[in-house]
């Protein structure tokens, strides 16, 4: 069982270092109320962008791209001609604040302001949110 498992991890951290992903990032920082959140924006590389796509982390200390993990949905979009972005949560990588101190309401807050922001910086593109 064990073998198997390392065998998986390998795998995985192969497919992560060796993949030559078909999109551009971008790494900005994003002002809000309470905090400076680091973020990752991805970009197509050859498609007009139709919107964007807003990741929001679920529970727990999560980095934009959740170690690597999201960025074959980012891809994805990518390729489907969507920018994207998703960010360290507040007191996680280079992002300040403590997602710990935050409700619900100060989290929706903060979704609310990362989309006001890429409505002033991306406002061509910032007609599809989703």
């Amino acid at each position: 069982m064990a073998v198997l498992t390392v065998l998986i991890v390998a795998s995985g951290i192969i497919f992560m270092i060796g993949n030559h992903y078909q999109m551009t990032e971008k790494r900005v920082e994003i002002p809000t109320e309470k905090a400076k959140l680091s973020a990752v924006i991805t970009f197509p590389k050859q498609k007009k962008i139709k919107g964007i796509i807003v990741f929001v982390h679920g529970d727990g200390p999560q980095n934009a791209t959740q170690d690597g993990g999201y960025k074959p949905v980012m891809e994805r979009f990518a390729k489907s001609g969507f920018l994207s972005v998703s960010w360290d949560k507040a007191g996680i990588g280079s992002s300040t604040g403590n997602w710990l101190d935050q409700s619900m309401d100060d989290r929706a807050k903060e979704v609310s302001q990362v989309i006001a922001w890429l409505k002033t910086a991306y406002p061509k593109e910032a007609k599809q949110v989703g």
